[in-house]
């Protein structure tokens, strides 16, 4: 996990914005995020735009294959910031490189605790529910496909994979800290889905679209209904414009637009890559494979700047986002529709979310390199498609950043009201929690972090009642003063882009 500007990806930029939404609707709004490296664990306080607080847990270093390896550190520095804050609802984006103990410190401290299941990293430590060999995978079974598929080194029960943890306690209790959370939230149906599939209690699970920020005029060419450029079917053709954003990494597919471009022959084609190389050695045969396909030019341009949206996607035809793993959310194809360019995507996950196929884009199988050359090959050669597919990208409805944050404040509500509730099964978890931590070597949680009396200076305080070591007040309405007014956002999401 990280935060701008250490890193902007999915979690990260959706982080960023409801933060700022938040504060903006008059929110007190603290985020807090790691920034790994060597030395102790310190906390960096600062002050960015957009109204709110970050404090960055810096140093430490990673070390994926033991999930509470830093628990002990960690937990002492946001004990501070629960202290100094007191949020009346902790929102949990991510816990790579964070404490789990987190969850339950949070509510020790008064607050109520909601989890964002941004992926799929609580029941698998390669995130993408993708194995090795690239088959998709249908869960952790206890740890032991972990064991079988991606760690053949655990294949005898209790082995350690590298030195770091048991899969099958660490199946375990990712499965039981869910229970701790007061409100599960997920960016779409098909992950929602997923885990009510696993065993969580459907009530707790609400499916939430993530929102995006609208620009704030429209794309030059666009406004009109038609695309920047002629339609490509001339005497001699102009060149096909195709972006992927997003990181250069194996499971977002880039080498299939690559194999279906061999395979549509559809003359000369720009594909334009805007996204850090979070894979070198795919970043080069990608390249390679580039320059055996005639006509076609493959540009990787690196790390971008979302408010750089509009011009990066003034000239371009199609979006694609040819992702090999059942992607979660799919923000930049949404990014893409409001600007008035299409989008071809897989069948995958919660990717034919985004788009009415035929309409304002295209859907095909992962697997199937020869389904997107044959829609590439239609964009080329049928006469007004791509105007059609602009103007029903235009046309297609996402939910802004503002719907989003008013959705989340509501979830917030919700929460506090559930939070007494939900105490019981919170306890229960808890308990067999530090049980698991123990039988890996690991201390429970320390007692609760809380000051008694004003909060230090600099930091918003609350209502009072609100917030502190015993159960909260009842809520008021939403909207109303004192309702989710103090949040803390944890957590953003991995360090390699997804």
């Amino acid at each position: 996990h990280r935060f701008p500007p250490d890193a902007v990806a999915g979690v990260e930029r959706y982080t960023e914005s409801l933060a700022q939404a938040l504060a903006e609707g008059g929110d007190e709004v603290a985020v807090l995020c790691r920034r790994p490296g060597p030395g102790p664990v310190r906390p960096l306080r600062e002050s960015p735009p957009g109204g709110y607080e970050v404090v960055r847990l810096t140093g430490g270093g990673v070390d994926r294959d033991r999930f509470l390896h830093l628990a002990d550190a960690l937990d002492a520095p946001f004990g501070n910031v629960l202290d100094d804050f007191r949020p009346d609802v902790v929102h949990v984006n991510h816990l790579v490189d964070l404490s789990p103990r987190f969850l339950w410190l949070a509510r020790r401290a008064g607050a109520a605790v909601v989890m964002t299941l941004h992926d799929f990293w609580v029941p698998c430590p390669r995130i993408t529910l993708r194995r090795p060999d690239g088959a998709l995978c249908g869960g952790p079974e206890g740890g032991m496909a972990c064991a079988t598929h991606c760690f053949p080194a655990d294949r005898v029960a209790g082995a350690r994979r590298a030195g770091g943890e048991p899969l099958m306690l660490r199946a375990l209790y990712f499965r039981r800290l869910l229970d701790v959370p007061d409100g599960l939230l997920c960016p779409s149906r098909f992950v929602a889905d997923w885990f009510r599939a696993w065993g969580l209690e459907p009530g707790r699970i609400r499916a939430l679209p993530n929102g995006i920020r609208m620009p704030r005029a429209a794309v030059p060419g666009r406004e009109s209904g038609r695309l920047p450029t002629d339609d490509p079917v001339e005497a001699a053709p102009r060149r096909l414009t195709l972006a992927i954003l997003g990181a250069v990494v194996p499971h977002k597919g880039h080498h299939i637009v690559i194999e279906a471009l061999t395979r549509a022959g559809i003359g000369p084609v720009d594909v334009v890559v805007h996204g850090p190389v979070g894979d070198a050695a795919y970043a080069r045969a990608l390249r390679e494979a580039a320059i055996a396909v005639p006509d076609l030019r493959l540009r990787l341009c690196g790390p971008y700047d979302p408010s750089d949206l509009s011009l990066l996607l003034e000239d371009v035809d199609v979006l694609l986002a040819p992702s090999v793993w059942p992607e979660t959310f799919c923000l930049v194809i949404r990014e893409a529709l409001v600007r008035g360019v299409p989008a071809i995507t897989t069948k995958l996950g919660a990717l034919p979310d985004a788009i009415e196929d035929g309409v304002s884009g295209f859907l095909y199988a992962h697997d199937r390199p020869d389904e997107l050359a044959a829609l590439l090959g239609r964009l080329r050669n049928e006469r007004g498609l791509l105007t059609r597919l602009s103007d029903g990208a235009r046309a297609a409805r996402v939910t802004t950043l503002a719907e989003h944050a008013r959705e989340v404040r509501a979830a917030y509500v919700e929460a506090l009201e559930r939070r007494r509730l939900n105490a019981p099964r919170a306890a229960a978890a808890e308990a067999e929690l530090a049980a698991i931590a123990r039988a890996l070597g690991w201390g429970a949680a320390p007692e609760a972090y809380s000051a008694a009396g004003a909060p230090a200076p600099g930091v918003a305080s609350a209502p009072e009642g609100a917030r502190g070591t015993g159960e909260p007040e009842p809520p008021a309405a939403p909207g109303a003063p004192g309702a989710a007014d103090g949040v803390a956002l944890v957590g953003s999401g991995p360090r390699w882009p997804a």
